[in-house]
């Protein structure tokens, strides 16, 4: 398993005042990728676009700096851009990023965290959360009270994947990947400003589902892309598997418990070992 990586340019937009915003699709966008967009406005709500998801706890409202996060699975007609509305007249902040190799039907492995700062010092720090599942990737992005002259300081280990240049509301957008599943710790961002309201949000995008291919087995049981297979009877003696490969390219293990052949192992590589009689058919294709 591997995970999510995001992909090309982060499209970015800002405006000095109004009350929607337009974000661009990344270019390049195919068919099953995930698009995240990040909306950093001046206080109150914001509305997503009517396709677009906005999961529990992926919103960080403020008085004068709001941030919201909404995520889309790509479709193979893409408009050029989306426009979310209902905005707080004001200066307005969007990314958007395409990610390739996150969880279509579970895209956030845990419910995001914020970090909030009213407008003491110059640090916005993020409430740590607990991953549940292994290379999940931490996305966060920040908001702040001012627009122009402004430097932000990531989170320590993350890379900045974009800023705002000081027409919209002042923001970033920085990642990370997580390759064991844990408490992220808090995060904190800096900024070159003090004293003046901040806001952000860190989600942990979930890796894709392993998939084993597709798979025959005689007599019944289960065929996992590494484990074990363990048939209820007898059954033919036979097991053929087909389009074994998984996202990181190494092949697959697994072993067969036979009531009347004894145990068969297939490794990942070399030949299958089978103790008894009786026949292993394995046409597969391996990448």
């Amino acid at each position: 398993m591997a995970a999510p990586v995001v992909l090309g340019s982060v499209s970015r937009a800002e405006q000095a005042s109004g009350t929607s915003l337009q974000v661009s699709v990344p270019a390049g966008v195919t068919a099953g990728e995930t698009l995240t967009a990040f909306i950093i406005a001046s206080g109150g709500t914001t509305t997503q676009p009517g396709s677009w998801n906005r999961a529990a706890g992926s919103n960080n409202p403020g008085t004068t700096v709001s941030v919201y996060i909404d995520t889309w699975i790509a479709t193979n007609s893409e408009p050029a851009s989306y426009t979310w509305t209902g905005l707080t007249t004001g200066r307005a902040t969007g990314f958007m990023c395409r990610t390739s190799g996150a969880n279509t039907v579970t895209v956030f492995d845990v419910t995001p965290s914020v970090g909030t700062n009213t407008g003491v010092g110059a640090n916005c720090v993020i409430a740590s959360q607990t991953t549940v599942t292994n290379d999940t990737l931490l996305m966060t992005v920040v908001g702040g009270n001012a627009a122009v002259g402004l430097t932000w300081t990531p989170p320590a280990g993350m890379s900045t994947l974009s800023s705002s240049t000081g027409t919209g509301r002042g923001a970033s957008l920085a990642a990370v990947s997580q390759p064991i599943a844990g408490a992220t710790g808090t995060q904190t961002w800096s900024w070159s400003s003090t004293n003046l309201e901040m806001r952000a949000v860190m989600v942990a995008i979930r890796p894709a589902v392993v998939s084993a291919g597709a798979a025959s087995l005689g007599g019944s049981g289960t065929l996992a892309a590494s484990g074990v297979v363990v048939p209820a009877t007898a059954g033919a003696a036979s097991l053929s598997a087909t389009g074994f490969a998984i996202a990181d390219g190494h092949v697959p293990s697994f072993t067969v418990f036979r009531p009347d052949l004894g145990t068969i192992t297939r490794p990942s590589s070399g030949t299958v070992t089978r103790p008894n009689t009786g026949t292993v058919t394995r046409p597969r294709t391996e990448t």
